[in-house]
């Protein structure tokens, strides 16, 4: 499970830090279109949340996160390598980072639950502060990788697309690694 934060948190950190740059700087909207877009963006992402527990109760806790975790990724590079020539800048990115945004509060709803269920009272706040740790490690690999990757990728844009790609792998990881708990009796 450690693991599993570690990667997940490469892929998926350094949307924050990077949005708003690549609204204005490479995809070159206005800075208030940038802020516009960001909060339309999280507005229509607590979506996520209510999707999450329902998906979590209907199909498992471990597959909403690992599925939650595969749309992440494929939004956050649709959002970081697009938009295409064709599309409209601000509706592409809006709607990549809205869904990058919505998976991530299901994510949040769905693993949540699963720790909650998986470990007794006594452990629960090791383990949550265990993965606290692994998702900061996380946080400072993803960034320090972008510094790494920027240069040969043309960009910072490039390389956090490049990087979401570690959420496949985590995904995996975590359906062959981490059981369900869904039917589990408490």
């Amino acid at each position: 499970m450690l693991l599993t934060t570690v990667l997940s948190t490469i892929a998926t950190s350094t949307v924050d830090a990077w949005r708003y740059v690549h609204i204005v700087s490479d995809a070159g909207l206005r800075a208030a279109t940038a802020s516009l877009i960001v909060a339309i963006a999280g507005i229509t992402a607590l979506v996520g949340f209510p999707a999450g527990a329902l998906a979590s109760n209907r199909i498992g806790r471990i597959p909403t996160v690992a599925g939650a975790l595969v749309l992440m990724t494929l939004a956050i590079t649709a959002a970081f390598w697009g938009p295409p020539t064709q599309a409209p800048p601000a509706i592409w990115i809006g709607a990549a980072l809205a869904v990058s945004a919505l998976a991530g509060n299901a994510i949040t709803v769905s693993a949540n639950t699963a720790i909650t269920e998986m470990f007794p009272a006594k452990l629960r706040a090791t383990i949550f502060g265990a993965l606290n740790v692994a998702g900061s490690a996380g946080r400072l690999a993803g960034q320090a990788s972008i510094a790494l990757l920027a240069p040969a990728l043309g960009g910072a844009a490039p390389a956090v697309g490049t990087l979401a790609l570690v959420g496949l792998p985590a995904a995996v990881l975590l359906m062959v690694m981490v059981p369900d708990v869904k039917r589990e009796s408490l």
